[in-house]
């Protein structure tokens, strides 16, 4: 570049240029920047070179070098630069350039140039933030802008200035356009730019510029406006934007709120207090939440961290001052704390923000705010969103810490107090008076936060259970994370180890985690179905140490000594030396046996061999992870390694079994456990070993070497014994003749069985060969290559033959892994000459050349080649590859007579299937990216193929093509609606052949009456151009042309193509351009029929987008040249599709208008309203009717419908319902199709229908549908009928009575299908209300009978084998009901009990939609905006205040505590229907043992058996006992007995049970057992805590039964209830059930420490972990 002479130190390199001629000067300037302008791996630091090069320069001696460097020239150069690279390569310096450019044009010498700079810089970054360019730009234009105004290089005038001078150039209609600081002016432009803070990549960059924005304005316009005003200025554009756009709110708050409240204090508070006085916070509790709400909590949270918001002072620290600022506002904690329950997912996650934040770490929470955190963290920890619960857990991680700050300052404080008390010199009664007082209240503090503490750790221990939900349980193993990682848990093997940054908060206490019962639920979730808890459990138990999996802990106390405590927890925070991981293990292997792990060993064997029983991956998962804390807890480098060599030993056996009898393997020796245990311990062998002294270490190397070997030789065995498999084109079919045909073994089990083998066996080769580059000794690197090149050819090999999908992508990652491995220097060192890629590079072209081509996939094929383009080898280079593939796909492949034969083999198929990989791959993509307008060249030269193969992987690969330049990251709905009318979503420019290639597709014709072949060939080349342009937007230069093509597709002879045209015409006709483009179309509609037809629908689509877009002015500026196409024009000559498409305009202006409720009395709407409305409907009819019978022959549907349409759509816009009855009834003599097509667009209840109206129309769907006597009629009738009912405020109509009685004879007539009894279902709750408006006396028998048959038949439609749209069904008929009439009256009585256990189950229901229609039930009756979780607790609460002394009542809490989800159910007349459950069959079954190779899901994941459980148990200890146990001893059957008799035969099953030894992954380990002994135990503690309740005398220690009937049945209770007590203690019964009787929440219920003494020995082992002070 500097030429031969040109020295290499900068500082000479400059002298030197300096007396070099201008050319010279001047050409170093390009190079840099041309330099500067390449992708990231070619640039290096040329970006810096060229910045400093222009920083030399502009302070050079030499003018030709000054002038260059502030040129107009170079100055447009960079700043061109910095838009087109700052987003392709972000990780160089494009801010010094930015910064570097603003010092060029505002210290430019020349004012002259610096004004053209600047106004030059102004229009083309308007121009972009204006989308009229490339959206990519949006991004740096906004941080160019920002960079600018920040530097003062532009002024906020001289902005505005230019974006007026755009509008007026774009010939719109502006305000004032000059620079004052009348916020009016700014109005447009920040309207424009807040439109930016919706795309989630410009919004930071957006919101940073506007902050940077309104603090200039400030500043500029204080001398003319005074602070108020000042402040109220970002207000006013922040509330603006947000009632345009309410989906800016999240990013408002993260990037406008928090540099706006720092910046501007006064205005922040003002702007508080101001949402406040509009609605106050308090009402957030009981009113629907919207956007001033949302607005109201972001700015609390934000305020909240910046200190203009603060919780009441819970006690004075130390009397010190605040530090404070002395304006802010209060927080109101306790409204905040009722939010978190709120049924909006945004408000519980901002109530959370705004407890758990402060400006403060160590700020103490108040008692109401750890109150309201304690009472919603199930709710919080349980919600499926999974956005939610990474919400909730970021707030977890702030409430953490905060704990800790706010415990260590309490503690300190504490201690400062009592040091003082005890040493002040003041009078006894002074210090009574301040410091004891005060000392008080900080302990009452301070043991408020250590017991929230301790009950958050029992808390998510609780949320561990088998039952709870994936939800509870991955979210709960997080916390505990972060609690692992806050170093607060005493017994880690962390704690001692981590070191303490100088600066951090310590905690003054430590918790002691794991506990037997810890430890017992955290094994378990080792089983876990899903990974991510597997993987959660494994990382915490890995902090475990030895100690904990001693069994003999199960008889200790679960929190040992304190001493024990002081011990394990100093070792971080005290004098004593901290020790490392791997010498704590050493040092407690010394200590204990190898008993010590009995523990985890018991669980391995067990797990190990339900593993082989079912053959279920995460249970080989869940083994292998258990090997892994296995392995890491051994003691010495010796005992690891007798661990991985026994596993190897065990592997290599069941290789032998599969490859001597498959079946044999496939039965009882599934061996992918072992590769996957495998995998996970080699992540640990090479750094453990490598942490030996180098004077030990060569034979732990020698040994592990190998171990490698036989390993890789093990893979390689296995993949002989099932390629055959996994190699068949037909993989999920084949079944190998050698294999035996036995009824348990098919297809599928051979074919899982070897997939997993594949899979877990290249997975480990991964691990194995990506560990080879690590710690390694050199002598040992021949050995290493060996081995490398052994996986290396074994991948290679399996992905040139495997046809099983998910085999080869697995294997593909491997065989990455090995290309990239291929550049390393131990490799390189030790190749010997042999380029293995070189080899795999001719080997993957063999295969494209002789290999059948499958002509969607290619198999391994495009993985042979990324893999070795990811290597970025010099040879073969990334460039020679796809060359050399390009040439391949890109040559032309002809149909002969002789070659048809062979077309089943084509390399070509092949190669396009490899470009299409290419830019679906993330490793190898962005080098590509020169390659792309070469590649869409070749996809559409593809398409204009005759041989099918090579169209079909052509049109593939244009759509990864499509996807690549558009992203795949917009929604649906996005892609559906097509481009905005704004910013290109593709930079033309950059692949400029691509604008060439578009008009060429485009030149393709369908409209011409050639072969069928010919046609669709065609189709195949549009289709994707079309897709290009309607969702890109066409390039500006040639949007003409690109109109000018598509609206010739409009002619099409393809249905399809015309209307993907059609759409594509409307996408690209702008507000402005509507009229004309319009106008256009009309002259189409002279031409052919296939023209008439796209023109008239693409019109229609134009008025429908542009309406949708806010342009409702579009339907009071129609032209009057659109009289003749708005009338209905039935011409018996034309095809009915062209004329249902006309018709369907004017249509299409009738449903805007009554939907947007357009203002009909406007002059202009009035004139084309008239023009539709004041048809001749006879003289219409006399045609339709014509037509009718005239055009049977083609799509007659087409055209009935659309003028049934508009007839409808006339009449309701006349608001006429005479005339709507005489259409209906017309209708019913054309057909159901033209009767559904009049139910279908006839507005459900239009606005200005009164009562008597909406009565009418209730009656003419219902005679309309009787009379047509069809299913699909009355249900589309059903559904409008139920929208009418919605808006009748009066039931009591004959008319409405008559209506539901014609319902009810054809619901129970043949023929009604489910949608139209879900529709009567949904419907149903407006009949009762009728059945109660219509009955003089509102509690007769009548009306409760029917509430009851009523509430019997919901309850049947909301169990969980029902399908989703009954139980839907039934959830809206219950809300209909109870948010439609006030039923409070009735609500304490039964007959409306049914009903609510409806609504209960609802709550329940597996269905996210369903539980927050039945969460809006519940708020009718409760007044509370709950959540689905909250409402199901207040409905349980609030039935059992209404139903306390109602026996029904009692029978269905009995039911739910003993059959489940079952409800005792009473038939009309008040017989009970259920059976009482029998204990010993439930819990015989749920021991029956689930042994499936793919286990059968539960259909109901949601709910939790073990949370119901305790939910109802609650109820049931708020009932009396006359309800419970009758009104007299002569009851045969009263709850309480049945209650006392299922739990005497549950508990004896229990017993018989507990024969058999629980342990660690034992029989209740099983999700349904534990469930079920739950149950039996939580039933137990009901019928003691009923017997001590009533029959306890104080001071006793014995029942006083008396003669109760049921005092034999109690004390058999009682009894076998000790028994499975003590039998459980020894025989290991899981603790977390001994917990729920013998806990200390349970015996402060059922007192049991009092009826057996000998419980308070053992009753300590089962209290939660307390915070010990350290």
């Amino acid at each position: 570049m500097t030429g031969s002479t040109a020295p290499l130190d900068d500082k000479l390199f400059m002298k030197w240029l300096e007396s070099q001629p201008s050319s010279t000067q001047q050409k170093q300037l390009h190079d840099f920047l041309q330099n500067a302008s390449q992708p990231r791996h070619a640039s290096g630091n040329a970006c810096i070179k060229l910045c400093y090069f222009i920083e030399q320069c502009r302070g050079s001696s030499s003018p030709t070098l000054r002038n260059s460097a502030f040129s107009e020239q170079t100055c447009l150069n960079l700043f061109n630069f910095y838009l087109e690279w700052n987003e392709k390569n972000q990780n160089r310096s494009m801010r010094q350039v930015l910064e570097l450019l603003s010092s060029l044009v505002g210290r430019n010498p020349d004012e002259a140039t610096s004004q053209t700079l600047k106004k030059t810089i102004l229009q083309r970054v308007i121009s972009i933030i204006g989308r009229q360019a490339s959206q990519a730009l949006v991004k740096p234009a906004f941080k160019s802008l920002e960079c600018f105004m920040s530097k003062k290089t532009i002024s906020p005038g001289e902005l505005l200035g230019a974006y007026n001078d755009n509008l007026l150039q774009a010939s719109v209609k502006t305000s004032e356009s000059s620079s004052t600081s009348c916020c009016g002016s700014w109005d447009p432009f920040i309207a424009e730019v807040f439109e930016w803070l919706a795309p989630a990549d410009v919004s930071p960059a957006a919101g940073k510029f506007l902050v940077t924005l309104f603090k200039l304005l400030k500043v500029s316009s204080g001398e003319q406006i005074g602070l108020e005003t000042r402040s109220a200025l970002w207000q006013h554009w922040i509330r603006k934007g947000l009632a345009k756009n309410p989906q800016i709110l999240e990013n408002v708050k993260n990037y406008l709120f928090p540099a706006l409240f720092k910046t501007d204090r006064p205005g922040s508070l003002e702007f508080l207090r101001d949402l406040n006085q509009t609605k106050a916070i308090s009402d957030l509790q009981s009113q629907d939440i919207d956007s001033h709400a949302l607005l109201q909590l972001a700015s609390i949270e934000v305020g909240k961290k910046t200190g203009l918001v603060e919780e009441a002072d819970p006690i004075q620290i130390s009397k010190q001052p605040s530090k404070r600022s002395t304006g802010h506002v209060v927080l109101q904690e306790d409204i905040i704390c009722s939010l978190l329950s709120n049924c909006s997912d945004t408000v519980r996650t901002m109530a959370l923000s705004v407890l758990v934040s402060s400006s403060s770490s160590v700020r103490p929470f108040s008692p109401t705010a750890l109150n309201g955190l304690r009472c919603q963290m199930a709710l919080l920890f349980a919600d499926p969103d999974a956005k939610f619960r990474n919400e909730v857990l970021s707030s977890t991680k702030h409430l953490i810490e905060r704990l800790r700050g706010a415990v260590a300052l309490l503690t300190r404080e504490t201690d400062q107090l009592l040091y003082k008390s005890n040493h002040e010199s003041l009078p006894q009664s002074e210090i009574q008076d301040s410091s004891r007082s005060l000392l008080a209240a900080t302990q009452t503090l301070l043991h408020e936060h250590e017991r929230f503490i301790e009950w958050y750790v029992e808390f998510l221990l609780g949320e561990l259970i088998s039952t709870a939900s994936y939800q509870r349980h991955i979210t709960s193993l997080k916390a505990i994370l972060l609690l692992l990682q806050s170093r607060v848990i005493g017994d880690s093997s962390k704690s001692s180890s981590t070191q303490v940054t100088a600066n951090s908060t310590i905690w003054p206490s430590a918790i002691l985690l794991f506990n037997p019962r810890a430890m017992r639920l955290l094994l378990d979730l080792l089983m876990d179905p899903f990974e991510d808890v597997r993987s959660s459990a494994t990382e915490i138990i890995t902090q475990t140490v030895p100690a904990h999996f001693a069994d003999d802990r199960l008889n200790q106390s679960s929190l040992g000594s304190s001493e024990e405590a002081h011990s394990m927890a100093t070792g971080r925070v005290g004098d004593e030396p901290q020790i490392s991981r791997e010498e704590k293990l050493s040092a407690e292997g010394a200590v204990h046996s190898s008993g010590s792990l009995s523990l985890l060993k018991d669980f391995i064997q067990r797990a190990r061999q339900a593993a082989l029983q079912t053959g279920r991956a995460d249970y080989a998962d869940g083994v292998a992870r258990s090997y892994q804390i296995l392995y890491s807890l051994q003691g010495s480098p010796d005992a690891r390694i007798k661990v991985l060599g026994d596993l190897v030993t065990e592997m290599e056996s069941m290789v032998d079994i599969a490859r001597a009898d498959l079946t044999k393997a496939v039965q009882a020796a599934p061996i992918h456990g072992h590769f996957s245990a495998l995998n996970m311990v080699w992540q640990l062998a090479v750094p453990s070993i490598s942490r030996i002294p180098e004077s030990q270490d060569a034979q732990y190397w020698k040994q592990l070497s190998d171990l490698q070997n036989r390993i890789v030789i093990a893979g390689s065995r296995i993949w002989d014994a099932v390629k055959d498999i996994l190699c068949n084109d037909s993989p999920e079919g084949h079944l190998p003749e050698d294999i035996e045909d036995i009824d348990s073994l098919d297809t599928k089990d051979v074919l899982s069985y070897s997939f997993r083998a594949i899979h877990e066996s290249s997975n480990l080769l991964r691990t194995i060969s990506l560990h080879l580059k690590f710690h390694w000794p050199e002598a040992l690197g021949p050995e290493l290559y060996e081995v490398f090149d052994r996986i290396g050819n074994l991948t290679f090999s399996q992905l040139s033959t495997l046809r099983h999908r998910g085999a080869f992508s697995t294997v593909s990652l491997t065989y990455f892994s090995c290309c990239q491995l291929t550049q390393q220097k131990l490799f390189l060192s030790n190749a010997e000459g042999q380029n293995l890629l070189q080899v795999w590079w001719e080997g993957a072209l063999q295969c494209i050349s002789s290999q059948g081509s499958t002509t969607r996939r290619s198999a391994g094929i495009p993985a042979l080649v990324t893999g070795i383009m990811a290597a970025e080898a010099a040879s073969p280079s990334f460039e020679d590859i796809i060359k050399h593939i390009k040439n391949v796909a890109g040559r032309p492949v002809h149909v002969t007579a002789t070659n048809a034969a062979f077309l089943e083999q084509l390399p070509e198929v092949h190669a396009l299937n490899t470009l299409k990989e290419i830019f679906k791959s993330s490793h190898i993509r962005r080098k590509a990216d020169s390659h792309v307008t070469d590649c869409f060249q070749i996809a559409a030269n593809c398409l204009g193929s005759k041989v099918w193969p090579i169209r079909n992987a052509g049109l593939l690969l244009l759509q990864s093509l499509i996807n690549y330049v558009l992203g795949t990251t917009e929604s649906k709905a996005t892609t559906e609606e097509g481009w905005d009318g704004g910013a290109v979503k593709i930079s033309y420019d950059k692949y400029p052949n691509l604008v060439n290639l578009l008009l060429m597709l485009l030149d393709a014709s369908t409209s011409t009456n050639g072969q069928s072949k010919a046609v669709m060939e065609a189709v195949e080349k549009i289709f994707p151009a079309l897709d290009i342009v309607r969702r890109a937007g066409p390039p500006l230069d040639v949007r003409d042309s690109i109109f000018s093509k598509v609206s010739e597709h409009l002619a099409s002879k393809v249905w399809h193509v015309r209307e993907l045209a059609a759409r594509t015409v409307c996408v690209l006709t702008s507000r402005e351009d509507c009229e004309s483009v319009v106008k256009v179309l009309l002259q189409m509609t002279d031409g052919s029929a296939n023209q008439r037809h796209g023109a008239l629908m693409a019109i229609k689509l134009i008025y429908q987008r542009q309406v949708s877009l806010g342009n409702a002015s579009c339907i009071e500026t129609l032209p009057s040249y659109l009289d003749e196409l708005l009338r209905s024009n039935v011409a018996t000559n034309d095809v009915p599709v062209v004329v249902a498409t006309k018709i369907d305009i004017g249509n299409v202006f009738l449903e805007l208008a009554l939907s947007s409720g357009f203002d009909q009395d406007e002059s202009k709407a009035k004139a084309l309203f008239g023009r539709i409305s004041n048809l001749d409907h006879g003289q219409e009819l006399d045609h339709f009717s014509e037509y009718v019978k005239m055009t049977s022959q083609l799509r007659p549907n087409l055209a009935i419908e659309a003028i049934i349409r508009r007839l409808v759509l006339v009449s309701v816009t006349q608001k006429s319902i005479t005339a709507l009855k005489s259409t209906y009834h017309y209708t019913l003599s054309l057909g159901i199709n033209a009767a559904l097509a009049a139910v279908e667009v006839t507005p459900p209840g239009p606005t200005w229908l009164r009562q008597e109206n909406l009565e009418q129309l209730f009656k003419l769907y219902i005679e309309s549908a009787d009379s047509a006597n069809s299913s699909q009629l009355w249900t589309a009738s059903l559904s409008n009928m139920f929208e009418i009912l919605e808006k009748i405020p009066d039931f009591s109509s004959l008319v409405i009575s008559h209506g539901f009685q014609l319902m009810d004879n054809s619901s129970q007539a043949e023929g009604s299908n489910p949608e139209m009894q879900n529709a009567i279902i949904k419907i149903s709750g407006f009949r009762v209300l009728a059945i109660h408006a219509s009955s003089e006396e509102k509690t007769s028998r009548v009306v409760t009978y029917e509430l009851t048959k009523w509430g019997s038949m919901l309850k049947a439609s909301t169990t969980d084998d029902i399908d989703f749209d009954t139980r839907n069904a039934a959830a809206v008929a219950l809300n209909s009901v109870f948010n439609k009439v006030d039923l409070e009256h009735l609500y304490d009585d039964e007959c409306l009990l049914p009903a609510f256990m409806s609504i209960y189950a609802g709550l329940q229901d597996d269905d996210d939609e369903v539980r927050q229609i039945s969460a809006e039930t519940v708020s009718n009756l409760t007044g509370n905006l709950s959540a689905s979780a909250a409402a199901t607790e207040e409905l349980v609460v609030w039935l059992g205040n209404k139903y306390h002394d109602k026996t029904k009542f009692a029978w269905n809490v009995i039911f739910k505590l003993t059959a489940g989800n079952a409800d005792f159910v009473f038939d009309e007349l008040g017989i009970e229907l259920t059976e009482p459950t029998d204990a010993k069959a439930q819990f015989s079954e749920t021991l029956q043992e689930d042994t499936l190779l793919f286990a059968i899901e539960k259909q109901n994941l949601w709910i939790d058996d073990v949370r119901e459980v305790k939910r109802w148990a609650s109820a049931f200890q708020r009932l009396p006992r006359e309800c419970m146990a009758g009104l007299s001893d002569l009851e045969e059957k009263n709850p309480m007995k049945e209650l006392v008799q299922y739990t005497s035969n549950g508990l004896e099953a229990l017993l018989h049970q507990l024969e058999n030894e629980d342990g660690v992954l034992g029989w209740v380990s099983r999700p349904a057992v534990f469930t079920m002994c739950t149950r039996l135990l939580i039933c137990a503690n009901c019928v003691v805590s009923y017997a001590t309740k009533f029959f306890l005398q104080a001071g006793a220690t014995t029942f006083d039964l008396g003669n109760d009937p049921l005092n034999p049945e109690i004390e058999r209770v009682l009894s076998l209830l000790e028994l499975v007590i003590r039998k459980g203690i020894e025989q290991k019964l899981h603790q977390q059930l001994l917990q729920e009787v013998i806990g200390p929440d349970a015996l402060a219920v059922t007192k049991l420490d009092i009826l057996m003494p000998w419980i308070s020995a053992i009753s300590e082992e089962y209290r939660p972990a307390q915070l010990r002070r350290l």
